[in-house]
């Protein structure tokens, strides 16, 4: 089931040297009324916005004509500061202090990082015997949240700010992946049991709690707020056609689907939840394949509208990734070449 065990941001990480396909159709749902703003460094080719906090701080990454490549900090004010020039880095996450955390790629085994406000870099992995490490989200105390690969399975982890790294199996699943974190160390993601996805949530204590939407064949946790409240997606169809949901702090779901058409061949990929509910993510639209890729707001009430650049530029695929407490938006789409381009909107 696709969306369920990778997010958009893992799927780029491996696909962002293929080339994919334009579509020109038009996007069913009506737009968000916002300021658009295209992301690009100087000197950039290729973007990626990755997350924006709530100073309006953006941290992504972007390569360069020549081939070189960087991860950015952008300001506010529109000011740019690059780090780990040539490094390869992916970068994940930018806490409200200004942290940021991702991967870099220039090793046959990536190892993760922090890098904080002042501009010094910490580089971690799980161990020598790691096949690779995946960072998924970084909270207001520092803590960087992931997973990661070693010869026994997929492990999630969470590392304390004075770089205490704790392992664990949810579920007791050896196929763990940790999609993000809260302000209280609480982690959300998604492990496979018996061949079946299940959406987990694990507190900073160790508690654990499955999150599968009712009557689903697979699961995933993929976001949680401040509040408690966590958004992901759900199948009930094996042949496909992903769902999105939300559920309350008190545990009660509701699903949502994106679009018209035929929503047993849809798929959504839930991203992100801020703090006042607004959940922002990518769905599929159209009535048969080739289907086309767009990105999605949905409010606490439950109306949808579609985010990212205008519908006169119809570009395919377009990623919402991550939304700010003060609604601001963050995300990429790709051009007729090839190239990703982040951008913001702002309300």
């Amino acid at each position: 089931m696709s969306g369920i065990f990778l997010s958009p941001l893992e799927v780029f990480r491996r696909i962002r040297s293929r080339g994919i396909a334009i579509s020109l159709l038009a996007s069913p749902i009506p737009s968000h009324a916002a300021v658009y703003t295209v992301i690009a460094p100087p000197g950039s080719v290729s973007t990626v916005a990755a997350s924006i906090n709530s100073k309006g701080k953006i941290a992504g990454y972007y390569s360069t004509k020549d081939g070189g490549s960087a991860g950015l900090v952008r300001s506010a004010d529109g000011t740019y500061t690059a780090f780990l020039q040539n490094h390869n880095p992916v970068v994940v996450a930018i806490n409200d202090n200004g942290w940021v955390a991702g991967e870099t790629w220039s090793d046959p085994h990536e190892k993760a990082f922090i890098r904080k406000p002042n501009g010094d870099i910490s580089q971690f992995s799980a161990g020598r015997r790691t096949n690779f490490i995946l960072v998924s989200g970084i909270n207001n105390r520092a803590e960087v949240c992931g997973w990661f690969e070693d010869n026994s399975g997929h492990h999630g982890f969470v590392r304390a700010a004075d770089g205490t790294f704790r392992k664990f199996d949810a579920l007791g699943s050896i196929l763990t992946q940790v999609n993000g974190i809260n302000d209280s160390g609480t982690v959300v993601g998604s492990v496979v049991i018996g061949g079946s996805a299940h959406g987990f949530m694990r507190a900073d204590d160790g508690t654990t709690t499955e999150i599968d939407f009712a009557g689903s064949i697979s699961s995933s946790a993929n976001s949680i707020n401040a509040l408690g409240a966590i958004a992901g997606g759900y199948a009930t169809n094996p042949l496909g056609g992903d769902h999105g949901f939300v559920r309350d702090p008190s545990g009660v779901f509701t699903s949502f689907d994106v679009g018209t058409g035929n929503q047993d061949e849809q798929d959504i990929v839930v991203e992100t939840i801020n703090t006042k509910g607004m959940i922002a993510g990518t769905y599929e639209y159209g009535d048969a394949p080739p289907l086309s890729d767009d990105d999605f707001l949905r409010k606490p009430g439950g109306r949808i509208v579609r985010v990212g650049p205008p519908v006169a530029m119809q570009f395919d695929p377009v990623f919402a990734l991550w939304i700010n407490r003060k609604d601001a938006i963050v995300g990429f789409y790709r051009d007729a070449d090839g190239n990703s381009h982040g951008y913001l909107l702002t309300p």
